[in-house]
């Protein structure tokens, strides 16, 4: 890869972004032995990763290594006057701290769902953060007062490809059954992010009042059935768990407790309230299981490639899935 200090190369690459120039900077340095042993000499033990331009994370790796890296990088252009087209600016420096500080999060709840796993719960509070983080970004609102104009145009076109893929979420009501689920937030989010006829028509579609049924339970004397329906209240005996659930406050929880930090508090909550809300229990162990994203999946196929050798082709899909489930065991 040459590149040359020709007027052209100047006026074509000197109006790229900042990101830009650290992308043809960093390929130029590793398509040559040379350049790679000169960057060692700059640097010994640190490099700039190239990025994919498609995925967030990546490049977002590559922002952070160059601001780690900038006094190096300036170094290294002042050895190589032939690329001093890249050489960037104190402006363009700031830009890329401004943009590593608005895909942090991003890499955060990545890294998040990616490691830990975490269920479908998770997933409504991991979608709306992140929408209010652009949105504040677009309106140059909180921390991000001081974001140029740039940005803000790029951001208010990732708004627009985001909002496609959330309006999505409205064909499928999982993400905000589970959000209802957990009993510290109850209704309590989708109340606060949606219009309120939004969020009543989401609300009402899956937790419907059922009637409560008035027979005789299993294994309770009629005697003992008959004095409870005179002592108990009748609108108690009316009234579902459902709206027992809805209409009781989110349960309060505590930085100082350290139970309520657990990963599996809201399927143990589930679990020792089971008693007290017998159909929302239901719903919990039927949607709370779900995880949010499908990493575990995704590794399975990696898994299964390495399994699936060059000289393993004809394995039927018998063998091949004993192999996995031994696997599995073992790595567990």
């Amino acid at each position: 890869m040459a590149i040359h200090t020709s007027p052209a190369f100047n006026s074509l690459h000197s109006t790229k972004g900042a990101i830009m120039k650290i992308r043809l900077l960093t390929l130029w340095i590793a398509r040559s032995p040379q350049r790679c042993q000169d960057w060692k000499e700059v640097s010994p033990n640190k490099k700039v990763s190239y990025d994919v331009d498609t995925r967030w994370n990546s490049t977002y790796i590559m922002i952070q290594d160059a601001l780690r890296l900038q006094t190096e990088l300036g170094q290294f252009v002042r050895i190589h006057p032939e690329v001093q087209a890249l050489q960037l600016i104190d402006d363009e420096w700031s830009t890329l701290q401004q943009v590593a500080k608005i895909l942090k999060p991003f890499w955060d709840h990545t890294n998040s769902v990616s490691k830990a796993c975490p269920t479908i719960v998770e997933s409504l509070p991991i979608y709306w953060s992140l929408d209010d983080l652009l949105n504040d970004v677009r309106n140059a609102e909180g921390d991000f007062e001081d974001v140029n104009i740039e940005i803000r145009n790029a951001v208010e076109r990732g708004i627009r490809k985001m909002n496609k893929f959330a309006r999505k979420m409205d064909d499928n009501l999982l993400y905000y059954v589970a959000s209802v689920l957990d009993p510290r937030i109850k209704s309590s989010l989708i109340v606060s992010q949606m219009s309120e006829q939004d969020s009543g028509l989401i609300v009402s579609q899956p937790f419907v009042s059922r009637e409560v049924d008035h027979l005789r339970p299993p294994g309770m004397s009629e005697t003992m059935w008959k004095t409870l329906r005179k002592v108990q209240p009748s609108k108690e005996v009316s009234l579902s768990d459902i709206d027992k659930y809805l209409d009781s406050p989110p349960v309060n929880w505590s930085h100082h407790m350290i139970g309520d930090a657990d990963a599996e508090w809201v399927l143990k909550w589930w679990k020792a309230n089971a008693f007290n809300f017998p159909l929302m229990a239901k719903a919990a162990r039927d949607y709370l299981p779900i995880p949010s994203a499908e990493v575990g999946i995704e590794r399975e196929f990696s898994n299964a490639r390495d399994v699936l050798g060059l000289r393993r082709h004809r394995l039927n899909a018998e063998t091949m899935r004993w192999l996995m489930l031994l696997r599995g065991k073992s790595q567990a």
